[in-house]
């Protein structure tokens, strides 16, 4: 299948700019807002739900999504958003968090860990853990969910094995959207999709230099790396045709379900690597992003 014509139209509106290689993590990070910018010009107000409130948790910040008919022992979901550890913040995910919490009805909680490369491997992950371990400690008896799209997507695989090797806590599910997994990049797919897609091959691996320079095969940065996957919570996994990362989070999927591990694996062939943030341009994407959330909230309930 070939690409989706509106993701051509949204390509073709950045084709100019330079890829994101060429940019000190500042200026990847302005563009990133800027982004933001022009989406919410094109969505308007954003989506209602319950109650929006900031919190501290094991001392990082996050957002909290409730939503309207919120239940003391509903589920949550512990939200890590994408951006290759370099870039990305709550606004930047801020409607993708308001999809996931009207989605599944669970109550979201969006992390804002810590970026490299100000701050590497592995303070991303040791943030992200210690909210999940609040999060548990605060609501025992809630279904526990981790999510997250990109880097976020391999920050919550990364987290759902430590909790699964550190005895806890229990997570319900994981739902990792176009995710990085493997370091290696040495897949077809990253020779496929190297360039003109959005993310390119060069750009992943800026981001890889970036956010674990020292030891990127460790399997807390690199979740493919894991010798056994037996064990880690049943998973949603989604996966872009013209993606660099397709094959890994594809492998890992194949992977999850060899080691007995349940998996609703969702394949978008004529869609890109950030289709959560295109659902204002891309009807695919919005459709994609509604199936994705609900797979996710079967796993919840």
């Amino acid at each position: 299948m070939g690409l989706d014509p509106q993701v051509r139209d949204v390509l073709g509106a950045a084709a100019d700019l330079p890829d994101v290689s060429e940019l000190t993590p500042s200026a990847a990070r302005r563009r990133s807002l800027d982004a933001l910018a022009a989406r919410r010009r094109a969505t308007g107000p954003p989506e209602p739900v319950g109650e929006v409130r900031a919190q501290v948790l094991a001392g990082v910040s996050v957002r909290r999504y409730a939503p309207s008919a919120a239940l003391p022992a509903g589920p949550v979901v512990a939200f890590f958003h994408g951006g290759g550890w370099v870039v990305g913040d709550l606004d930047t995910h801020d409607d993708v968090c308001r999809r996931l919490c009207v989605t599944t009805g669970a109550t979201v909680v969006a992390v804002d860990y810590r970026l490299a490369p100000e701050h590497p491997f592995p303070a991303a992950v040791e943030d992200a853990g210690a909210v999940v371990r609040a999060l548990a400690a605060a609501q025992p008896d809630a279904p526990l969910a981790v999510a997250g799209d990109s880097a976020g997507g391999n920050l919550a695989a990364v987290v759902a094995l430590r909790c699964r090797d550190d005895d806890g806590p229990p997570l319900a599910a994981q739902a990792l959207v176009y995710p990085v997994l493997d370091a290696s990049m040495a897949l077809p797919s990253y020779h496929e999709n190297a360039e003109g897609y959005g993310l390119s091959a060069r750009g992943m691996a800026w981001y890889w230099r970036q956010y674990a320079p020292a030891d990127p095969a460790d399997p807390s940065a690199s979740p493919l790396a894991a010798a056994d996957l037996t064990g880690a919570p049943p998973a949603v996994i989604a996966t872009a045709g013209f993606d660099p990362l397709r094959d890994e989070g594809d492998a890992y999927a194949e992977r999850l379900a060899g080691c007995g591990v349940a998996v609703t694996h969702l394949r978008y062939p004529t869609l890109v690597h950030s289709f959560l943030v295109m659902t204002p341009f891309v009807d695919a994407a919005r459709a994609a992003t509604t199936e994705v959330w609900t797979a996710l909230a079967a796993l919840l309930r």
